[in-house]
């Protein structure tokens, strides 16, 4: 079982849960970053994909 979060764990899972977390903050800087870029005309105007750092945790719910 895998999430997209780190909010909380669901509970009352028997099986191993990994999720993926990433840092808000950074993501919010980012997506500043990019606006401020396609505002002024600095950036591409095509869509394009941005990678940002995450870790994979497994935790396991007894």
């Amino acid at each position: 079982v895998a999430g997209f979060f780190d909010d909380s764990i669901p509970t009352g899972m028997e099986v191993p849960f990994i999720r993926v977390v990433q840092d808000k903050a950074e993501m919010g800087r980012i997506a500043a970053r990019l606006l401020l870029e396609r505002i002024s005309g600095a950036g591409p105007r095509s869509p394009r994909h941005v990678l940002v750092p995450a870790d994979v945790r497994t935790s396991t719910v007894f």
